[in-house]
């Protein structure tokens, strides 16, 4: 999730700058990423994220495009020697592994032990509702439906696609989730943004979102304590 964080500020950061064609901060951003993906496989859901975001605000350029993902690939295979020797057999047989990963215990769930492969589509919005602040869930659900956040902020629909892919890649692929939404952890980052622009529409007075925002972040702290 921290090299999640430093890849997105990167790619905000070239996309913001309207004025100069480097693109130094994409390269930036797409070497974190393989790094992060050589902890996580899960990284790679933010090259489809870059693409579709790219391509959905009509800038899609095919030299960034393609220098992002020598970067990635070059970022990626530095910091995982196992693809050193055979890399593109080790890649698929580890994408084979993170998809259908013969875990052989059942989990809880519901007050019953369902297999990984039988969990129902709301398993990990479950988790993500019981293990945070009430709060939080609010913010989140207000963040998904205040859609004409489209409109104003330019990164809404980027946030959007951050928090939801993943879940609909889950429902669709049902890869192998052990206990908990731990895999999934990385979501946090991008629910809290979808948190701040539920903040943003629900008062967008600047005094009063100081105000909001100070008695969110006693709120976390108190929940956290």
């Amino acid at each position: 999730m921290c090299m999640m964080v430093y890849a997105v500020f990167y790619f905000i950061k070239w996309w913001s700058n309207t004025n100069n064609t480097s693109v130094k901060h994409l390269l930036i951003a797409a070497f974190i990423l393989g790094i992060a993906a050589s902890v996580r496989m899960h990284a790679v859901l933010l090259i489809p994220i870059f693409l579709i975001y790219v391509a959905l605000k009509k800038q899609f350029r095919i030299q960034p495009v393609l220098l992002s993902m020598l970067f990635f690939m070059l970022g990626f295979y530095i910091c995982f020697p196992y693809y050193w020797a055979h890399p593109i057999d080790s890649f698929v047989h580890q994408f084979k592994y993170l998809t259908q990963n013969p875990w052989p215990w059942d989990i809880l769930t519901d007050g019953e032990y369902i297999p990984p492969k039988a969990l129902p589509w709301n398993y990990i919005p479950k988790w993500i509702y019981a293990t945070t602040p009430i709060l939080i869930s609010l913010l989140l659900l207000a963040g998904l439906i205040c859609i004409n956040q489209f409109r104003k902020n330019p990164f809404y629909l980027f946030f959007y696609l951050l928090t939801a892919l993943p879940m609909i890649l889950v429902w669709t692929m049902k890869p192998t989730i052990y206990d908990g939404w731990r895999h999934f952890l990385f979501l946090y980052f991008p629910i809290t943004f979808m948190c701040g622009f539920a903040i943003s529409h629900i008062q967008p007075r600047k005094v009063y979102n100081i105000g909001i925002t100070a008695f969110f972040l006693i709120y976390l702290f108190a929940n956290h304590l």
